[in-house]
Order: C-alpha cells, then structure tokens, then sequence
C-alpha cells in the first residue's frame, strides 16, 4: 500500500521577505525568541536592541542608527565577551 502526501508551503502574506537568522545591525545569529521578536520590530537583535533602540524608540523610529564606529566597537566588545567565555 502507498501513501501518498501532498505538501503545503504556508507563507505569510503580510512579510513577503526572506527569514533572516542574522541581526540587520550587528551580524550575530539570532538564537533566542527575544532576538526573533526584536529583529521583526526592530530590525537587529535583543542585545542591540538594549543596546541602542530602548533608550531613544522614538528616534529609532525615525530612522536613527549609531554611528559606523561605535557600532564596530560594539561588535569588538560582544565578540571579546565570546572568545572569554570559550
């Protein structure tokens, strides 16, 4: 006896876009439901999120992002932080 299956590919209408698993702003894996839930508000991930947008929402709104060198520094720190922990 066969079976046979038929497979359904369920997309959501309202976010056409790709999954991304990757912050927009700082490039780490998105890995917790925070991180997730972050990206599809705000576009980066939990810990830029505290970092940058929960301080001035309003401004993050309306198109602020930190500057390239502080950013950089940012990933420098978070990227220091791993390799101790290793």
């Amino acid at each position: 006896m066969s079976r046979a299956y038929e497979i359904i590919n369920i997309t959501d209408d309202e976010n056409d876009s790709e999954d991304n698993f990757f912050c927009n702003l700082c490039g780490f894996s998105l890995s917790t439901l925070g991180d997730f839930q972050s990206q599809a508000r705000y576009l980066c991930c939990q810990e830029c999120f505290l970092e940058f947008v929960e301080s001035r929402k309003q401004e993050w709104d309306e198109g602020w992002r930190p500057k390239k060198s502080d950013l950089k520094k940012y990933i420098n720190n978070r990227k220091r932080l791993i390799n101790k922990s290793a």
